[in-house]
């Protein structure tokens, strides 16, 4: 063998050698770079993952048209009476589009600035058609003292009537979700997830009723009264710039 075949047979093995060291390095980050597929992640991933729905708590949900923590969500606190809907942001005169009246005893009490007001006997407003009440504390956010009806809508109760015709009209008002008299407690925790609080009391009709809580802060609320699996009562209490 001469010189040049020698050299010629030394650079292909050489080569060889090389292209050999590529397949099996290229194979190595092949695997490598499969394992996560095959083992359907990895840790940064989960991390990663657990963060971002951590984050997403408060956002809305595609899914179910909903929010995953109505209680720290704002936009949840509003009823809805008929085609309308308010938010504890409204004021409460803007209930008349639906029927629903000040007290005419309290409206032209001051509700000073910054503050919430328990109008003892006259905290309802009423809808003189149907004859059914909806209880509400007014709250002013602003800088100003202002009146009753100028007030926003801090919290909304809306209870069971006697009256069946009334009973009736009650159980068309809506929460968040669409929760209403008359729903269930499936239907609560289908809407807000199990309870923050949940007691049991002794009602006067010597039977018990269960009262629920869905609470971000003590001013930031939601509370239902359940009897024989029926939400009986329900509630809502946001007040604003108390809650900062």
């Amino acid at each position: 063998m001469n010189e040049n075949t020698a050299k010629k047979s030394n650079a292909g093995l050489i080569v060889a050698i090389i292209v050999a060291a590529l397949i099996i390095a290229g194979g190595i980050v092949a695997t490598v770079l499969l394992i996560p597929q095959l083992t359907g992640g990895n840790n940064n991933g989960d991390n990663n993952e657990n963060t971002s729905q951590n984050a997403d708590d408060n956002k809305k949900d595609d899914d179910n048209d909903g929010y995953s923590n109505p209680a720290k969500v704002d936009e949840a606190y509003a009823i809805k009476i008929g085609n309308k809907k308010y938010t504890f942001r409204s004021k409460l005169s803007d209930l008349s589009e639906s029927g629903y009246e000040v007290n005419e005893k309290v409206k032209d009490e001051k509700v000073p600035a910054g503050k919430y007001m328990i109008m003892i006997g006259g905290g309802y407003l009423t809808n003189k058609s149907d004859d059914t009440d909806i209880k509400v504390t007014p709250y002013n956010d602003s800088s100003d003292d202002t009146t009753f009806p100028n007030a926003m809508l801090g919290s909304v109760t809306i209870s069971d009537a006697y009256d069946e015709d009334e009973q009736a009209v009650l159980e068309k008002i809506e929460f968040y979700g669409g929760i209403h008299l008359g729903s269930s407690r499936k239907d609560l925790v289908k809407v807000f997830g199990e309870p923050t609080e949940s007691k049991e009391y002794d009602n006067y009709k010597g039977g018990k009723y269960e009262k629920i809580e869905y609470q971000d802060k003590t001013w930031k609320k939601f509370e239902f009264k359940v009897e024989d699996d029926k939400v009986t009562e329900m509630s809502w209490t946001n007040y604003g710039k108390l809650n900062r």
